[in-house]
C-alpha cells in the first residue's frame, strides 16, 4: 500500500529559506525543557568563560589526527599502484623514471609555501574565516556547482575548511551547513519518494561526510568483527537466487555423473527454477541462516546505539524534524523510512558491501562472503525502507526477518535522533575563536585556488548585495588563479580572522549580554572551582550547597592564595547579584545555586565521556597511523626500485631531441619464426617466404605492426599496439597476440621492442606513454576551424568562457570531431561540432541533438557534463557546434582497462552498468523529452533508419581509387530477419544513449565511478536492450576474432581478472532497472552488431571522402563486411534461414 503525502501551503511552513538563522528561543533540544531561556543562556557563557582558560594542549590529539588523516589522503597511491610496476619491470626511460621519481617525492611531503605577498595571505585568511563561520555561503554554493565538481569542493570542505574532525567548532559548523542544504532540498524536492534518493549533491555531500573519522571509528568499533568473522566462512554458501542455486545444483550433478536426468534441463527460467523442489529444499536452510546472520548484525549495530558519532544522530534527527514540517501528517514509519535512507544507505551498508575500502578487513573477501555480506546488506536496507520485491522476487522468502524487526528497527532510528542541539555552544565557540589571535588553516595553494574560482564562477548568486562581507572580499581579490602544477602546489599555514571583528565588549552587546548576565556567569564560573578544589568529604560539600559558606571556607585557606582571591571575588559578587535582585539570599541564592550544581553534575558525566572519547581518538590515530606506515612502506618499496633502475641505465645525459618516428624495421617471416616471435602460422607453407612484416614507432610508447605480401603496395593488415597493454597481458600469464594470420608470442615481442626501440638517450627500454586522462588526449588540430570567429562567438554569448582561448582537438570522437578549449584564466571546456563538407546521412552527427539531451539530464541523477551554448549558425565555424563542461577524468579506450587492479575493474563496470540502468529509469516526459522519439515501433524505426544510411553510405566513391564502398554482404537477408515484427523485442520506451560503451565514459580520476557520459549523437527514446546489447558487444565480439577492428580476447572468461562476464553484467542491470533484458538478448546482439557494421560502413565512406583521415579510421572501415558477416551469424543462431526468415 502507497502513503499519501500532502505538502502543507506555503502558509503553514515554518519558512522557505534555505537557511534560517538560530536564535535562542528556537535552539532549546528536548532535554531543555524545563530551564528557561535565560538560564539556558547562562550556562552555555558560562563554559564560555571556562574554555576560555582551558589548557590548549588538551587539543594535541586532536591536531595530530586532522594531520595524518590529510597526509594520507595526498597520498597518490592509485596513481604509482597503476603504473609503476609495469613500467620498472620493463626498464623505464630517463625521464619517466625522473617523473614517477617526483611523485613519490610529492606523495611523501608537499613542500611548506607562502602566498606571494602579504595582502594576498590577509585577503584569503579574511574570505576562509568568513567561509568557514558563516557556512551559509558554502550551503549555497553546494547547490550552484555542477556533479563533476561537488567531490573536490567536498573534500576541501569536510576535510580542509572543517578539517579537524574532533574540534566541536568546526563540527558544529559543518553541521550547520548541512542544515541549511538539508532545509533547501526538502522544501524543493515536491515528490516524498524522491527525497535523499537520486546521485545528488546533498546525497554526496551525506555520503563523504560519513567517511570522516568518527563515521570511521563507529563502523570500525561496530562491523569489523561481525565482518570479520562472517568472511572466515570462504565455504558457506547461502546463495538463495532460485536461478543460481539451479545452475550450481546441475553443474554438480553434471560434474558427479557425466549427464543430467531428462528433469533438470538447461536454460530454464528463474521462475521455473524456484518451482523446483530440490532447489527449495537447498534454499530453505539458507534462509534461516541468513536471518540468523543478519539478526546478529542488527543487534550489533542497535547495541551500539550510544557510539554512533553525534554528527551523524544529528543529521537523522534533521531529516526527522524537516520531514514533519514539510508532511505535518507523516507517521513514524514514514519518518524512519527516511532516515534509513541516509543511516544505513548511504553510511552502513557500504561498509557492509565493501568492508576493505573502509578498512574493516585486511584482505578482499572470496566470492562467497562477499555474496552473503551483499545480501545482509540488502535485508537491513530493506528493513530500513519499504522493501520492493520487483526485482528480486526470492528476496520476499525473507520477509519474517522484516516484520519481527520492524518495531525495533524504527525505534532504533528515532532514538538515533535523541541528541541534544549544539546552538548555544556553537554560539559560544564562535565567541572563543573571535577572541583568539592565532587560529589557522592547513591548506594547499591550489585548494584556495580552486575555491575562489568556484565562489568566481557563482557570484552573481551568491554575491547579490553588492555590500555584503563576501561581496567585499571577492571584488577585492579580484580574478581566480589558474592552478599550479603539482610541482609548484604547496601547504600553506594560512592565518584566519574576520576584518569585521568586534571587541569583546561590542560582541557581548552583540549577543543581548547585560551587566547582570556577565555577573551572574563569573559567579558560576568562580563557584564551580571552587567545588571542584574542594575535597568531596567536606563539611562544604554536602548538599544542597550553601553558597555563602563556600565562599567563606575558601576567602580564609590559609594554604592556598589564589584559592583566597577566588572567595573574596566570591562574596563581592554575591553582593552585587544582590543589590541588582538577580538573586535572593532568602531562598539561599537558589537560581545560582541549582546552576552550580546542574554544571558540577554535567562535569562530572563530561569527564568521563571526554575519557572514553580520547581512547576513540587514539584507536582511530592509530589506525590511521598503521595504515600510513604500511603506504609509506610502498613508496619506500617503489623508490629502491628506481634506484636500481637508475643504476643499471648509467648513460652520458645528452640534451633532449625532437621526437621522430623510428623504423619501420622489416623482418621474414621466417626471421620472426626463429626468434620465437611467431609461435603460431595460418600461412601457407609455400607463401612464408613472401611474407614480412614492418615494426614502426610512430609516437613513444606506440608501436604499428603490419603484414606485407612481396609485390603489393598495401598491407594486408595493420596493428596498433601500446606498450601497455603488452606489459598488462604479460603480467597476466596472456602470452598470445592473435594478427589474423599469426599468432605472437607477448614475452617475446616486447623483447624485440625493447631491442630495436631502445631510446639512445640513456636509458634502455622503449617510451612509455603516461596514464590516460582526459587531460592529457588533446593534442594537434586534425580538422582546423576558425579560431577567431569561434572566439569571438564565444566572447558574445558565453561569458563564463574567458577570452583569448587555446584549441587543441581529442583524439576521440571519430563521429562529431571534439576539441578542447581552454580559456585565459585556465579553465578547460570541450566543443563538439559536425564533420566539415557534404554529409552523407541528414540524420546522423546531430550535435543539436547531443546537446538538447544533456541539457535536458543536467537536473536528474544521470552524469552528465554541463552545457553551455548551442551554435546553430554555420556562418560562424562552418557548421553547427556546441561547448559543454570539460570533465578531468579517465576514458578507457581499452575496455579491459590495463593498468587497473582486479577489483577496481570489477567495480568500475559495474558502476557503468547502475549508471546505464539510472539512465534507462529517467522519465523522458518530465525531463521535457517527450518529442526527442517516438515510445512505440523502436526497432522498426532503426532498421529502417539503418537502411536508408547504409544505402547512402554503400554509394560513396573514393577520391583516389574511384572504388565505391559498396553494399554490406547479406544485407537483404539480414534485413528481412530484423523486419519481422513478430520476433522483434516488445517495446518498452525509455531513453537510450544508442552507443553506450565504456570509452564513452568518464570515470573518476581516482575512484571506481563514472563521472560523465559522452556522444550522445545517437540518442532518443527507444528500447533499452539496444544499449544493453552494445555494451555487450565486445564480449560477443571475442568468440569471433577478425570479425571487429581490435582485439577482443581479453574479454574471454578468465582473461582479465576482474573484468564480468555478460551473465553478471545482466543481473547487475535486473537488479538496478527491474527490467530482465536475458530472454530479449540473442535477438538485440545479432541488431547491435549488423549496426556496428553500418558505422563502420559510415567511417568508410567518410574515409573515402577524405573527411575522416586517421589510421583508426581506415581501421574500422575494413572491419565493416566481418561485423556484417559475423551479424548474420549471430542472426541464424537466433533462427534466421538464408532467406532471413525464422525456422
Amino acid at each position: 500500500m502507497s502513503i499519501m503525502l500532502q505538502t502543507p501551503s506555503r502558509a503553514s511552513t515554518a519558512s522557505s529559506s534555505s537557511f534560517q538563522p538560530i536564535s535562542r528561543q528556537n535552539t532549546m533540544s528536548s532535554y531543555d525543557g524545563s530551564r528557561s531561556a535565560r538560564q539556558s543562556k547562562r550556562y552555555s557563557m558560562s563554559a564560555l568563560y571556562m574554555s576560555i582558560s582551558a589548557n590548549e594542549g588538551d587539543l594535541q590529539i586532536e591536531d595530530e589526527l586532522a594531520k595524518a588523516q590529510k597526509a594520507l589522503r595526498d597520498l597518490n597511491v592509485r596513481y604509482l599502484d597503476s603504473r609503476i610496476a609495469l613500467l620498472i619491470q620493463n626498464r623505464m626511460a630517463l625521464e619517466e623514471q625522473n617523473e614517477v621519481a617526483s611523485h613519490l617525492e610529492d606523495a611523501l611531503e608537499m613542500q611548506q609555501g607562502v602566498f606571494p605577498n602579504d595582502d594576498k595571505t590577509q585577503k584569503y585568511g579574511n574570505l576562509l574565516f568568513l567561509l568557514q563561520s558563516e557556512p551559509r555561503h558554502i550551503a549555497h554554493l553546494c547547490r550552484l556547482v555542477s556533479m563533476s565538481e561537488i567531490d573536490s569542493l567536498l573534500q576541501t570542505v569536510m576535510f580542509t575548511i572543517y578539517g579537524n574532525q574532533y574540534e566541536s567548532r568546526e563540527e558544529h559548523l559543518l553541521l550547520t551547513m548541512f542544515q541549511s542544504v538539508l532545509t533547501y532540498q526538502f522544501d524543493n524536492t515536491p515528490d516524498y519518494s524522491s527525497l535523499l534518493r537520486a546521485n545528488t549533491p546533498v546525497s554526496r555531500m551525506m555520503t563523504t561526510y560519513t567517511r570522516r573519522g568518527p563515521g570511521q571509528s563507529f563502523l570500525k568499533s561496530v562491523l569489523a568483527d561481525r565482518i570479520n568473522g562472517l568472511i572466515e566462512l570462504k565455504d558457506l554458501d547461502l546463495e538463495i537466487n532460485p536461478l543460481k542455486v539451479y545452475e550450481r545444483m546441475i553443474e554438480q550433478i553434471e560434474e558427479d555423473t557425466g549427464q543430467l536426468p531428462p528433469h533438470l534441463p538447461k536454460g530454464i527460467t528463474g521462475e521455473q527454477a524456484a518451482e523446483n523442489p530440490q532447489v527449495q529444499a537447498i534454499i530453505e536452510p539458507r534462509l534461516t541462516m541468513l536471518t540468523e546472520i543478519a539478526n546478529g548484525f542488527l543487534t550489533t549495530i542497535i547495541e551500539g546505539l550510544e557510539e554512533a558519532p553525534y554528527g551523524i544522530r544529528w543529521i537523522c534527527k534533521q531529516i526527522r524534524s524537516l520531514t514533519k514540517r514539510k508532511y505535518p501528517d507523516a507517521n513514524d514509519q514514514v519518518i524512519c523510512t527516511l532516515i534509513g535512507g541516509f543511516f544505513f544507505l548511504r553510511f552502513i551498508n557500504p561498509a557492509i558491501v565493501t568492508p576493505k575500502s573502509y578498512m574493516l578487513i585486511d584482505g578482499t573477501p572470496a566470492e562467497r562472503p562477499r555474496r552473503t555480506l551483499t545480501y545482509i546488506a540488502k535485508m537491513l536496507q530493506n528493513l530500513a525502507n519499504k522493501p520492493s520485491y520487483a526485482k528480486e522476487p526470492y528476496m520476499a522468502k525473507l520477509q519474517p526477518f522484516i516484520h519481527q524487526n520492524k518495531d525495533r528497527i524504527n525505534k532504533f532510528m528515532l532514538d538515533l535522533c535523541e541528541v541534544q542541539d549544539f546552538y548555544e555552544s556553537l554560539e559560544m565557540d564562535n565567541y572563543v575563536a573571535l577572541s583568539k589571535k592565532d587560529l589557522e588553516l592547513e591548506i594547499t595553494l591550489n585548494e584556495v585556488y580552486a575555491m575562489h574560482s568556484l565562489l568566481d564562477k557563482h557570484h552573481d548568486e551568491l554575491c547579490k548585495d553588492d555590500n555584503s562581507h563576501l561581496a567585499i572580499i571577492m571584488s577585492e581579490l579580484g580574478a581566480s588563479p589558474p592552478q599550479l602544477p603539482r610541482k609548484e602546489n604547496r601547504v600553506i599555514n594560512l592565518p584566519l580572522f574576520s576584518r569585521w571583528e568586534s571587541a569583546i565588549g561590542d560582541l557581548t552587546a552583540a549577543l543581548d549580554i547585560t551587566q547582570e548576565e556577565v555577573y551572574f556567569m563569573e559567579a558560576k564560573s568562580i563557584f564551580v572551582q571552587v567545588m571542584r578544589s574542594i575535597p568531596a568529604t567536606s563539611g562544604v560539600a554536602r548538599r544542597p550547597l550553601r553558597l555563602e559558606r563556600i565562599a567563606d571556607a575558601a576567602a580564609t585557606n590559609r594554604s592556598d592564595a589564589v584559592m583566597v582571591r577566588k572567595g573574596i571575588r566570591a562574596m563581592e559578587l554575591l553582593s552585587q547579584l544582590q543589590e541588582l535582585r538577580v538573586i535572593d539570599k532568602a531562598d539561599q541564592f537558589s537560581l545560582l545555586r541549582d546552576e552550580v550544581e546542574q554544571e558540577l553534575q554535567h562535569l562530572g558525566s563530561l569527564k568521563e565521556g571526554v575519557i572514553t572519547e580520547t581512547q576513540k581518538l587514539q584507536e582511530v590515530y592509530k589506525t590511521i597511523r598503521d595504515h600510513n606506515v604500511y603506504l609509506n612502506g610502498q613508496l619506500e618499496t617503489y623508490k629502491s626500485y628506481l634506484h636500481n633502475v637508475r643504476s643499471q641505465s648509467e648513460g652520458t645525459k645528452r640534451k633532449q631531441q625532437k621526437q621522430q618516428v623510428l623504423g619501420p624495421y622489416k623482418f621474414t617471416h621466417q626471421q620472426l619464426e626463429k626468434e620465437g616471435v611467431i609461435q603460431k602460422s595460418n600461412v601457407p607453407d609455400n607463401r612464408r617466404a613472401n611474407i614480412y612484416f614492418n615494426f614502426t614507432s610512430p609516437l613513444p610508447g606506440t608501436f604499428v605492426i603490419s603484414l606485407h605480401y612481396k609485390g603489393r603496395n598495401r598491407g594486408l593488415l595493420e596493428l596498433d599496439l601500446k606498450l601497455d597493454d603488452l606489459l598488462e597481458m604479460q603480467k597476466d600469464n596472456q602470452d598470445d597476440l592473435d594478427l589474423e594470420y599469426v599468432q605472437f608470442n607477448v614475452p617475446k615481442v616486447l623483447a624485440l621492442l625493447n631491442k630495436r626501440f631502445a631510446r639512445k638517450k640513456g636509458c634502455k627500454g622503449p617510451n612509455v606513454p603516461s596514464h590516460l586522462t582526459v587531460s592529457g588526449m588533446a593534442g594537434r588540430i586534425r580538422q582546423p576551424v576558425d579560431e577567431a570567429a569561434l572566439e569571438k562567438y564565444i566572447s558574445e554569448h558565453v561569458p563564463t568562457i574567458k577570452t583569448p582561448i587555446d584549441l587543441k582537438q581529442f583524439g576521440f570522437g571519430q563521429s562529431n570531431p571534439t576539441y578542447q578549449i581552454t580559456a585565459s584564466d585556465g579553465q578547460r571546456f570541450v566543443m563538439r561540432k559536425k564533420p566539415p563538407g557534404k554529409l552523407l546521412s541528414k540524420t546522423a552527427h546531430k550535435v543539436e541533438r547531443e546537446y538538447r539531451i544533456m541539457h535536458a539530464l543536467e537536473n536528474t541523477d544521470v552524469a552528465v557534463p554541463k552545457t553551455y551554448c548551442l551554435c546553430e549558425d554555420d556562418s560562424v565555424i562552418g557548421t553547427p557546434f556546441y561547448i559543454m563542461e570539460f570533465l578531468d577524468g579517465r576514458i578507457f579506450e581499452d575496455f579491459t582497462m590495463p593498468g587497473v587492479e582486479p577489483a577496481e575493474r570489477e567495480a568500475m563496470w559495474r558502476d557503468a552498468v547502475v549508471t546505464l540502468a539510472r539512465f534507462h529509469a529517467v522519465d523522458y516526459k518530465k525531463a521535457g523529452l517527450e518529442k526527442f522519439g517516438k515510445p512505440s515501433g523502436f526497432y522498426s524505426r532503426q532498421i529502417n533508419t539503418w537502411v536508408t544510411i547504409c544505402g547512402s553510405q554503400e554509394k560513396a566513391v573514393d577520391i583516389e581509387t574511384k572504388e565505391p564502398v559498396g553494399k554490406l554482404p547479406h544485407f537483404e537477408e539480414t534485413v528481412r530477419f530484423f523486419k519481422n515484427e513478430r520476433l522483434q523485442p516488445k517495446d518498452r520506451a525509455t531513453l537510450v544513449h544508442g552507443d553506450y560503451k565504456i570509452d564513452n565514459l568518464v570515470f573518476h580520476k581516482t575512484e571506481p565511478k563514472v563521472i560523465g557520459i559522452l556522444d550522445w549523437e545517437m540518442s532518443t527514446v527507444g528500447h533499452p536492450l539496444s544499449d544493453i546489447c552494445n555494451f555487450l558487444i565486445n564480449f560477443y565480439s571475442a568468440k569471433s576474432p577478425g570479425a571487429t577492428p581490435y582485439d577482443a580476447s581479453g574479454f574471454l572468461p578468465g582473461k582479465t581478472p576482474g573484468l564480468p562476464q555478460p551473465e553478471q553484467i545482466l543481473e547487475w542491470y535486473t537488479e538496478e532497472s527491474g527490467y530482465d533484458p536475458r530472454p530479449e538478448v540473442p535477438w538485440g546482439m545479432s541488431f547491435s552488431i549488423w549496426k556496428l557494421a553500418g558505422v563502420c560502413q559510415g567511417i568508410a565512406a567518410r574515409y573515402a571522402l577524405r573527411q575522416a583521415s586517421s589510421e583508426k579510421a581506415k581501421q574500422h572501415a575494413v572491419t565493416r563486411g566481418s561485423l556484417a558477416k559475423f551479424a548474420w551469424a549471430l542472426a541464424k543462431e537466433a533462427g534466421a534461414d538464408e532467406t532471413g526468415t525464422k525456422l
